[in-house]
């Protein structure tokens, strides 16, 4: 199967997030807004902050169910919105993409997460890595595009890993949690032992 490659621009929207205001005015507009720190890499969103706004946000710059959510510095993993959000911004330092008919999001967000974002390593003179995204660099991004069946099969898989890998996360740290108390339980209980046998 020949599968075409299109740019990252020609099959989805690249929205810039919103700066802080910084004339301060009567705030008669109450908004959630999205931080970076409210991205994970198990694509589940934090509880977001609740601002109030001076002046009111454009409908197109709010968050959508179905958008890719990718912060602009050093973005090691893509967050995709699965439920709706009323009245809900992302701050400057994250993008939204935005799907086209073309595409499905849940696709997308699983090739930008496993190739896409290694193309936006910059390297500066001493070696440092640095990422930084900037809205063209996001724009020239090569995607392939295999028919719309395939891409809902691969987009399912990417949520369904997702999912199992936050399920092993909390496992582990159930697990961890449970040894330690054990550990405290046993401990404590030979302690009270020894405390016993020097009364008697």
């Amino acid at each position: 199967m020949r599968v075409e490659y299109r740019l990252l621009g020609d099959v989805a929207e690249i929205i810039a997030g919103i700066p802080e205001e910084k004339k301060k005015g009567d705030k008669e507009y109450k908004y959630f807004c999205i931080q970076p720190s409210h991205l994970n890499d198990n694509n589940k969103l934090s509880e977001f902050d609740l601002v109030d706004r001076a002046k009111p946000i454009n409908e197109k710059a709010l968050v959508k169910k179905g958008d890719i959510l990718i912060k602009r510095l050093s973005p090691s993993y893509i967050n995709l919105v699965m439920g709706n959000y009323k009245n809900t911004f992302v701050t400057s330092n994250i993008m939204i993409v935005r799907c086209n008919e073309k595409i499905i999001s849940g696709y997308l967000a699983a090739i930008l997460e496993v190739l896409g974002l290694r193309t936006l390593k910059h390297h500066t003179k001493r070696g440092v890595t640095v990422q930084t995204i900037s809205k063209k660099e996001l724009s020239l991004i090569e995607i392939p595009l295999p028919d719309l069946q395939t891409q809902k099969i691969l987009g399912k898989i990417w949520l369904l890993n997702n999912r199992k890998q936050k399920l092993l996360n909390d496992l582990a740290i159930k697990e961890n949690d449970f040894i330690h108390s054990l550990f405290n339980t046993i401990l404590t209980m030979k302690g009270s032992k020894n405390d016993d046998k020097k009364r008697n």
